[in-house]
């Protein structure tokens, strides 16, 4: 919806991924601050907050086999073509 030509040009990825600063990004989005984002906005590194919410750091733990999978969708890769 973000990037169809009848999306609400608030909601438009344009307006909403380009918005500076980082840190009003939600308020941009939806509207109202977003706790969790604010969080992520915080917390530019990998430390104790982000540990704490990690899978990776409870894999030593895991006694049977498993397969774990991750992945990224890049909203800019679409420009690099």
């Amino acid at each position: 919806m973000h990037t169809e030509p009848y999306a609400p040009e608030e909601l438009k990825y344009e307006n909403i991924l380009m918005h500076v600063p980082l840190k009003d990004g939600d308020v941009m989005s939806a509207g109202t601050a977003v706790q969790h984002y604010r969080d992520w906005i915080k917390h530019e590194s990998y430390d104790d907050y982000w540990k704490s919410i990690s899978d990776e750091e409870h894999f030593d733990k895991i006694t049977v086999p498993v397969h774990t999978s991750g992945g990224w969708f890049d909203i800019f890769f679409s420009r690099h073509h």
